[in-house]
């Protein structure tokens, strides 16, 4: 992000998650308090590194060029690839994880921000062979009632 006002706004938004998440879960630090914190990180950490690498999810700053919408996306992306179960934005079932408020909101932000971007990725995860891509943006249209998405994509069993 070249525009310094942008990436307060992006950080502020994280990092705003972040407390709320925070104050939900009493201040407990899990894997969605670490996601908020790299998130919120994000732009200035682009500024002094050239990658970065925690566990199976690499950024790779220099070659990829992405703006925060992409980057946003894209740690979503790694993020969901990594469950081991199918995540839900609503109450969770017996075989579900829930995402939580924080991401709700990121997606939310996104959404009402820069839609495109993002529908034009749910499209690429729907044709996705990674289930958990699948799942993930099944209840991206369903959650957020994403009209343009809710066609031609109905599965007959």
């Amino acid at each position: 992000m070249k525009d310094s006002s942008a990436k307060w706004w992006f950080t502020g938004i994280a990092s705003s998650l972040l407390v709320v998440h925070g104050v939900t879960r009493w201040f407990r630090v899990d894997a969605i308090s670490i996601a908020l914190l790299a998130i919120a990180s994000l732009p200035f950490m682009r500024q002094y590194l050239d990658s970065l690498k925690i566990g199976d999810v690499e950024f790779n700053f220099g070659s990829l060029k992405l703006n925060g919408t992409e980057q946003t996306l894209l740690f979503l992306e790694n993020i969901i690839v990594k469950t081991e179960k199918p995540v839900t934005f609503y109450p969770k079932r017996e075989d579900e994880s829930r995402l939580g408020e924080p991401f709700r909101n990121l997606v939310q932000e996104l959404i009402h921000k820069d839609r495109s971007p993002l529908i034009e990725k749910v499209r690429e995860w729907l044709k996705s062979d990674n289930d958990q891509l699948l799942w993930f943006a099944s209840e991206i249209i369903g959650y957020f009632q994403i009209q343009e998405l809710n066609n031609g994509y109905l599965i007959s069993i």
